[in-house]
């Protein structure tokens, strides 16, 4: 009975790891040189620091479908066949 719930706790948990951006900005800012930089600092960085925002929202939209695939990955993976008894 806590199977969906595990499975909701693991897509969140997945998710928040590809978005992470305010503990890195706050403790490191990007690390040492650019050594910490996720894509989401780097969406960040492209868009409003040098001001390309056709390649920042490129960006975005990239991070968004590779959080929509391993949703679907993992909903693809945890599927139970309930017609077998």
């Amino acid at each position: 009975m806590s199977f969906p719930v595990l499975m909701s706790s693991l897509i969140f948990s997945i998710n928040g790891t590809l978005k992470a951006f305010d503990s890195i900005v706050a403790l490191t800012n990007g690390g040492p040189g650019n050594a910490t930089t996720p894509l989401t600092l780097y969406m960040f960085q492209t868009s409003f620091t040098y001001g390309d925002y056709g390649y920042g929202s490129t960006i975005a939209l990239l991070l968004t479908v590779v959080c929509l695939l391993v949703t679907l990955v993992v909903f693809r993976l945890s599927r139970r066949d309930l017609t077998e008894g």
